[in-house]
């Protein structure tokens, strides 16, 4: 493997650096331009946590709730709009966006030169979607790819396929259609053909979500297999849809 001096890697640290400066500008600019305007979803998600925070009874029941995809994002995002408004989600996504970016960042810095490493990133950090979902997207979107990517990264720094399976499922959490993507994590590691390491990481997969339903009761799965958000995104999607999807979006 071709290996790379020291002027590269500084070169490509500051062309990263340029990059984020530049994207953080225009997301700030769009953020600014859209004012108030969110996602659709993230008014129901708000809404879901007024419901839940002003339950007649305490103690309601964490579970994920019909048409939305998260089990602990409304009670997070309700809160932190209480007390910081529109613009606090927004920040958010924003704070969400540089870690990703310095992720993606120490993904690229391992395995690929400098300038490629900035190629992917410029892609990242101006993608349509990834403008739209820092300046009115949804926190729990941002907050599951931030918990996969960490553990992407966690798993090729040498922490064990447990611990990154374990943080991936974390995102599950915020937004279950993640576990797609954690389970290409497994897929990954039967092609590679270690077994104890797919053990490992379908035994960090199951642990938080399994942990919630211990604190619920098992009512948060019997809510997802309720959900009619699961039933639409399983039965009533084309596999023509899907495959197209899959690859336009960059899942592949």
């Amino acid at each position: 493997m071709k290996e790379y001096d020291d002027s590269d890697a500084h070169g490509g640290r500051r062309l990263a650096l340029y990059i984020l400066l530049l994207a953080l500008a225009f997301k700030l600019a769009f953020i600014l331009y859209s004012g108030d305007n969110v996602y659709y979803d993230v008014n129901l998600a708000l809404s879901h946590g007024r419901t839940y925070f002003e339950a007649p009874e305490p103690g309601t029941p964490l579970v994920i709730l019909p048409g939305v995809k998260t089990y602990l994002g409304p009670m997070a995002w309700y809160q932190l709009y209480s007390h910081l408004g529109v613009y606090g989600l927004k920040a958010f996504n924003l704070a969400a966006f540089v870690l990703l970016f310095a992720l993606q960042y120490a993904i690229g810095r391992k395995y690929f030169p400098p300038r490629v490493t900035a190629a992917a990133l410029f892609i990242f950090a101006f993608y349509t979607w990834t403008n739209l979902n820092v300046a009115a997207g949804e926190q729990d979107d941002m907050t599951a790819a931030l918990f996969f990517t960490l553990g992407v990264v966690l798993y090729i720094y040498g922490r064990g396929a447990f611990l990154a399976a374990l943080v991936m499922s974390a995102g599950v959490l915020f937004k279950y259609t993640a576990g797609i993507y954690a389970l290409g994590f497994i897929i990954y590691l039967i092609y590679i053909r270690d077994m104890r390491q797919v053990l490992l990481a379908l035994a960090g997969l199951t642990l938080p979500f399994l942990c919630l339903n211990i604190l619920t009761g098992f009512s948060s799965m019997e809510a997802l297999f309720k959900s009619s958000n699961l039933r639409r995104q399983f039965f009533n999607t084309s596999w023509e849809r899907v495959v197209f999807k899959f690859f336009s979006t960059g899942m592949f």
